[in-house]
């Protein structure tokens, strides 16, 4: 009775042990080639696809989470402006509150020089998904328009 005891925990332990563990969060940003996938405003007036909006020389560029925290942005094949760089920092990133929270600060990458605080939703080896409430102060006369915001980067290592 006592070796199939003790054959049970033995085997308990190994399997545990033999688990894969997940990787961290941080190093999965850092190891990819990320490309905005998908955008989105919902409110109580429905869902608006941001991404369809997006000029093509925006939805092509490449996002990089870089070793030091910064954030860089790379325009691929279309330029929007042929005078711009082919690779600049778009400030720094941090994932905060335990993983739950992407933060990009002085980044440019929503169209304003700000800082850009993510609601991470998921984030695996091929995507990160965030969300973010929001409001979007519109020209005179529309005012404001408030609602949440959800996206996709996608790995394309």
């Amino acid at each position: 009775m006592k070796k199939i005891f003790l054959s049970t925990i033995l085997l308990s332990i190994a399997f545990v042990a033999c688990k894969p563990k997940e990787k961290a969060k941080d190093l999965i940003l850092k190891e990819g080639k990320w490309k905005i996938t998908k955008l989105a405003l919902t409110n109580s007036g429905g869902s608006q696809d941001l991404y369809k909006a997006m000029s093509d020389c925006d939805k092509d560029n490449y996002y990089f989470f870089n070793a030091d925290n910064s954030f860089s942005l790379d325009e691929s094949t279309l330029k929007c402006n042929a005078s711009d760089p082919q690779t600049t920092t778009d400030g720094k990133w941090a994932l905060e509150q335990n993983n739950t929270q992407l933060v990009l600060r002085e980044s440019t990458i929503f169209g304003v020089k700000s800082d850009e605080k993510l609601n991470v939703v998921s984030i695996t080896s091929t995507s990160i998904e965030f969300s973010k409430d929001t409001v979007i102060t519109l020209p005179d006369p529309f005012g404001t328009v408030s609602g949440k915001f959800q996206g996709t980067f996608s790995n394309l290592k």
